[in-house]
Protein backbone atom coordinates (compact mmCIF):
# COMPACT_ATOMS: atom_id res chain seq x y z
CA UNK A 1 0.00 0.00 0.00
CA UNK A 2 1.18 3.09 -0.79
CA UNK A 3 1.32 5.77 1.62
CA UNK A 4 -0.83 8.97 1.42
CA UNK A 5 0.82 12.32 0.12
CA UNK A 6 2.21 14.66 2.44
CA UNK A 7 0.26 17.84 2.36
CA UNK A 8 2.89 20.63 1.81
CA UNK A 9 2.54 24.19 1.61
CA UNK A 10 5.20 26.42 0.37
CA UNK A 11 6.52 30.06 0.54
CA UNK A 12 8.88 30.35 -2.22
CA UNK A 13 10.44 33.53 -4.13
CA UNK A 14 12.11 34.19 -7.04
CA UNK A 15 12.22 32.76 -10.42
CA UNK A 16 12.04 28.98 -9.03
CA UNK A 17 8.34 29.17 -7.04
CA UNK A 18 6.10 28.48 -10.51
CA UNK A 19 8.20 25.68 -11.78
CA UNK A 20 8.33 24.07 -8.22
CA UNK A 21 5.21 24.58 -7.82
CA UNK A 22 3.82 23.16 -11.56
CA UNK A 23 6.41 20.31 -10.75
CA UNK A 24 5.45 19.66 -7.16
CA UNK A 25 1.73 19.00 -8.61
CA UNK A 26 2.88 15.95 -10.57
CA UNK A 27 4.33 14.28 -7.15
CA UNK A 28 2.99 11.35 -5.88
CA UNK A 29 4.89 11.54 -2.40
CA UNK A 30 3.10 15.20 -1.81
CA UNK A 31 -0.04 17.08 -2.10
CA UNK A 32 0.65 21.10 -2.76
CA UNK A 33 -2.46 22.42 -0.93
CA UNK A 34 -1.45 26.07 -0.39
CA UNK A 35 1.19 28.89 -1.90
CA UNK A 36 1.52 30.96 0.28
CA UNK A 37 2.20 34.82 -0.25
CA UNK A 38 4.44 35.78 2.81
CA UNK A 39 5.36 34.08 6.12
CA UNK A 40 2.16 35.07 7.93
CA UNK A 41 0.24 32.88 5.49
CA UNK A 42 1.95 29.96 5.83
CA UNK A 43 2.42 30.23 9.63
CA UNK A 44 -1.33 30.49 9.81
CA UNK A 45 -1.84 27.50 7.12
CA UNK A 46 0.47 25.59 9.14
CA UNK A 47 -0.77 26.32 12.72
CA UNK A 48 -4.34 25.11 11.66
CA UNK A 49 -3.15 21.82 10.43
CA UNK A 50 -3.10 21.99 6.67
CA UNK A 51 0.12 20.43 6.00
CA UNK A 52 2.55 18.26 7.11
CA UNK A 53 5.45 19.63 5.05
CA UNK A 54 6.62 23.31 4.31
CA UNK A 55 9.37 24.63 1.65
CA UNK A 56 10.19 27.84 2.12
CA UNK A 57 13.37 30.13 0.58
CA UNK A 58 15.84 31.39 2.98
CA UNK A 59 15.27 34.94 1.26
CA UNK A 60 11.84 34.85 2.66
CA UNK A 61 10.68 38.15 4.43
CA UNK A 62 10.69 37.65 8.68
CA UNK A 63 12.13 34.45 8.20
CA UNK A 64 13.84 33.70 12.27
CA UNK A 65 14.43 31.19 14.58
CA UNK A 66 10.68 32.10 16.20
CA UNK A 67 9.17 31.63 12.75
CA UNK A 68 11.18 28.14 12.74
CA UNK A 69 10.38 27.47 16.07
CA UNK A 70 7.18 27.58 15.45
CA UNK A 71 6.70 25.22 12.71
CA UNK A 72 8.62 23.04 14.39
CA UNK A 73 6.03 23.09 17.34
CA UNK A 74 3.23 22.32 15.26
CA UNK A 75 5.15 19.34 13.61
CA UNK A 76 5.90 20.55 10.56
CA UNK A 77 8.93 19.28 8.76
CA UNK A 78 10.62 22.11 6.61
CA UNK A 79 12.72 22.58 3.88
CA UNK A 80 14.46 25.67 3.37
CA UNK A 81 15.37 26.74 -0.17
CA UNK A 82 18.54 28.95 -0.58
CA UNK A 83 19.65 30.76 -4.04
CA UNK A 84 22.77 28.36 -5.30
CA UNK A 85 25.77 30.07 -4.12
CA UNK A 86 24.47 31.52 -1.89
CA UNK A 87 26.69 30.66 1.11
CA UNK A 88 25.74 33.56 3.55
CA UNK A 89 21.96 32.10 3.53
CA UNK A 90 22.87 28.80 3.94
CA UNK A 91 24.97 29.65 6.85
CA UNK A 92 22.31 31.87 8.66
CA UNK A 93 19.33 28.76 8.07
CA UNK A 94 22.02 26.02 9.90
CA UNK A 95 22.59 28.72 12.67
CA UNK A 96 19.26 29.13 12.83
CA UNK A 97 18.72 25.08 13.26
CA UNK A 98 17.49 23.98 9.72
CA UNK A 99 19.05 20.60 8.77
CA UNK A 100 17.04 20.33 5.66
CA UNK A 101 18.78 22.99 2.99
CA UNK A 102 18.69 22.64 -0.63
CA UNK A 103 19.72 24.75 -3.23
CA UNK A 104 16.37 26.70 -4.59
CA UNK A 105 17.13 25.17 -7.93
CA UNK A 106 16.32 21.23 -6.85
CA UNK A 107 14.29 19.41 -9.15
CA UNK A 108 10.58 19.02 -7.82
CA UNK A 109 11.03 15.68 -7.34
CA UNK A 110 13.69 15.67 -5.35
CA UNK A 111 12.98 18.54 -3.35
CA UNK A 112 9.70 16.21 -3.09
CA UNK A 113 11.85 13.38 -1.56
CA UNK A 114 13.34 16.00 0.86
CA UNK A 115 9.96 17.15 1.98
CA UNK A 116 8.81 13.42 2.61
CA UNK A 117 12.15 12.71 4.65
CA UNK A 118 11.72 15.83 6.56
CA UNK A 119 8.40 14.84 7.84
CA UNK A 120 9.26 11.40 8.40
CA UNK A 121 12.03 12.95 10.83
CA UNK A 122 9.36 14.79 12.77
CA UNK A 123 7.29 11.85 13.41
CA UNK A 124 10.51 9.75 14.21
CA UNK A 125 11.73 12.39 16.50
CA UNK A 126 7.92 12.88 18.53
CA UNK A 127 7.63 10.10 20.78
CA UNK A 128 11.40 10.36 22.12
CA UNK A 129 11.76 14.31 21.82
CA UNK A 130 15.55 13.53 21.40
CA UNK A 131 17.44 13.88 18.13
CA UNK A 132 16.93 11.70 15.10
CA UNK A 133 19.85 9.53 15.31
CA UNK A 134 22.01 8.84 12.63
CA UNK A 135 24.98 6.56 10.79
CA UNK A 136 26.04 4.18 13.37
CA UNK A 137 23.79 4.73 16.35
CA UNK A 138 21.31 2.20 15.45
CA UNK A 139 18.68 4.79 15.17
CA UNK A 140 16.87 6.37 12.31
CA UNK A 141 19.00 9.23 10.19
CA UNK A 142 18.40 12.58 10.91
CA UNK A 143 16.33 14.51 8.52
CA UNK A 144 19.03 16.35 7.69
CA UNK A 145 21.02 13.11 6.44
CA UNK A 146 17.94 11.84 4.64
CA UNK A 147 17.39 14.98 2.43
CA UNK A 148 20.97 15.09 1.46
CA UNK A 149 21.08 11.63 -0.02
CA UNK A 150 17.56 12.43 -1.61
CA UNK A 151 19.16 15.63 -3.14
CA UNK A 152 22.18 13.46 -4.46
CA UNK A 153 19.55 11.21 -5.86
CA UNK A 154 19.52 13.62 -9.14
CA UNK A 155 21.35 12.53 -12.03
CA UNK A 156 24.90 13.20 -11.13
CA UNK A 157 25.30 14.88 -14.65
CA UNK A 158 22.42 17.17 -13.67
CA UNK A 159 24.13 20.58 -13.55
CA UNK A 160 21.42 21.90 -10.40
CA UNK A 161 22.71 19.20 -8.50
CA UNK A 162 24.64 20.83 -6.52
CA UNK A 163 25.94 21.78 -2.89
CA UNK A 164 24.40 25.28 -1.45
CA UNK A 165 27.06 25.81 0.59
CA UNK A 166 29.91 24.92 2.46
CA UNK A 167 29.29 23.99 6.45
CA UNK A 168 29.64 26.36 8.99
CA UNK A 169 33.19 25.53 11.05
CA UNK A 170 33.77 25.71 14.57
CA UNK A 171 32.81 28.60 16.41
CA UNK A 172 35.77 30.90 16.55
CA UNK A 173 36.97 32.41 20.02
CA UNK A 174 34.59 34.60 21.75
Amino acid sequence: MTPAPVPVLTAVTGPWEAALAAGLGGETQVRLVRRCADLAELLAAALAGLAGGVVLSADLPRLDGDALARLRAAGVGVVVLVAPGDTEAAQRMRLLGVADLLPADTPPPAVARAVAAAVSGIRLSAPSGGHLGGPGTGEPPRSGDVVQAAAAAVPPDDPRDRPVGPAPGPAGPA
